[in-house]
């Protein structure tokens, strides 16, 4: 159960990513997802969700748990001078920023969309064809088919999520799920499979994002790795950066 936490958009991010990994609660501002199949610093990480809290005894408790797990530990603390001490005390145990999670939302919607691309919600029945997608586009590989529709079929029970499927030329080429809590839509899971990319596949995704939360009086969130260079990507296409995140573990 995801505690309520005082971040609309936090609030978020961790209520879709409880569908994926094991949520636990260290107190009511600090907790951490564990995957024992999906094995990424997003599915595996602890989140700060306050600079009040006192990290000097948690921090070892927290990493008794990963250690339990086989897991490196990494923590997701928000860049700013707020949470300065956390990140200090963090550092002072060997932890190094490996990288930074921007936290965007969509201010200036400008979206040029190729009209070949079909993009539709589906139901139950297309789950299984949208983890495809969703594998291929991010791995392509199909070895994490059965946890990735596990964690689908979760997500999918819930009235707030909504699975988007993109076909070009009535091939199955994209995805992206949506998720709704307090006035915020998170769009998660945004692929295109490899040989589709630079077709208008995302952002034809993106705009039926958009359009859907705008109806329904949401704002428009997502979240992207620094390292994976497509931060400007979206910005081009009217989101803009809220925060960051810095990615720490132990050198």
């Amino acid at each position: 159960m995801v505690e309520v936490i005082n971040d609309d958009y936090e609030q978020n991010q961790l209520e879709w990513w409880s569908k994926w990994s094991r949520l636990i609660w260290f107190t009511n501002q600090c907790c951490a997802l564990l995957s024992s199949d999906f094995k990424e610093p997003l599915f595996n990480h602890s989140e700060i969700l306050s600079p009040k809290v006192d990290v000097k005894l948690l921090i070892p408790k927290i990493e008794k748990v990963f250690q339990s797990k086989g897991l490196l530990s990494y923590f997701f603390v928000k860049d700013s001078f707020e949470y300065f001490s956390i990140r200090e005390s963090l550092m002072a145990r060997s932890y190094e920023i490996k990288d930074r999670l921007s936290v965007m939302e969509i201010t200036s919607p400008y979206f040029k969309v190729n009209e070949k691309v079909e993009v539709k919600i589906i139901g139950k029945e297309g789950i299984e064809k949208w983890c495809e997608i969703y594998l291929l586009s991010f791995y392509e590989d199909m070895s994490l088919f059965e946890p990735t529709v596990r964690a689908t079929k979760r997500a999918f029970s819930e009235e707030k999520t909504k699975f988007i499927l993109a076909r070009y030329e009535n091939l199955p080429v994209g995805t992206l799920a949506l998720y709704g809590t307090n006035g915020v839509n998170g769009a998660y899971c945004v692929g295109t499979l490899p040989r589709f990319r630079n077709m208008g596949v995302a952002s034809a995704m993106l705009r039926f994002a958009h359009e859907l939360s705008n109806s329904e009086g949401k704002k428009l969130t997502l979240q992207t790795f620094l390292s994976d260079s497509v931060e400007n990507f979206y910005k081009k296409r009217g989101f803009r950066r809220v925060y960051l995140k810095e990615v720490l573990a132990p050198s």
